[in-house]
């Protein structure tokens, strides 16, 4: 019992529904008017993606561990589906719906994580983890798999590198009562230059 395999093989739903509505009143030429913004946002889709790991205890005697693990990139196949309505009271305008409609594809970056554990008798477990993904290596592809060169190019120039390190202790201080803390830190994903653009 000093070598431990694991594999995984996960399986993604995803539904994302967003929705909102603006509104104005106001009075035109003597007369009261409106008009009323309403947008609708989906995104539906699967994924696929394995994790393999692998836990090793180098000295019989002792419970201390070191563990490797590497999380393929998930595999999405996504469709965006947006619409836009307008309704006002000028020119008894009663409303207009436009309809985007988007199918495509997005692959995740690979995850490579470090692990160290350790025992002290029976009631104290000490953990930490180092865990590193180049998020500047996901890609966007169009449903015939063709790249999206424009947004791939953005990921790569606005995204990099996340390092991520978590400690963790437990503290059994009766039978029935265990004592858990743990802290986590990540560097940021976006490079200093990056920002929002809305279009």
């Amino acid at each position: 019992d000093r070598v431990y395999l694991g594999f995984t093989l996960g399986f993604y739903d995803v539904n994302y529904e967003r929705s909102s509505s603006y509104s104005e009143v106001g009075e035109f030429l003597g007369q009261d008017t409106y008009y009323t913004l309403s947008n609708a946002f989906l995104t539906e889709g699967t994924g696929v993606d394995a994790k393999f790991g692998l836990i090793v205890r180098p000295i019989e005697e002792s419970a201390f561990r070191f563990g490797v693990a590497i999380h393929t990139p998930t595999y999405y196949k996504l469709s965006d589906r947006h619409s836009a309505s307008l309704a006002s009271s000028l020119d008894d305008y009663r409303g207009r719906t436009d309809i985007a409609m988007l199918d495509y594809e997005l692959l995740t970056p690979w995850k490579f994580n470090l692990s160290l554990g350790h025992t002290i008798g029976t009631s104290i477990a000490l953990g930490a983890e180092y865990e590193y993904a180049d998020y500047s290596s996901a890609e966007l592809r169009y449903d015939d798999a063709e790249e999206m060169k424009e947004e791939n190019e953005w990921i790569n120039e606005d995204l990099k590198g996340v390092h991520t390190f978590r400690v963790g202790l437990e503290a059994k201080l009766v039978p029935e009562f265990s004592l858990r803390a743990g802290y986590n830190y990540s560097t940021a994903a976006f490079e200093e230059k990056a920002y929002k653009w809305l279009y």
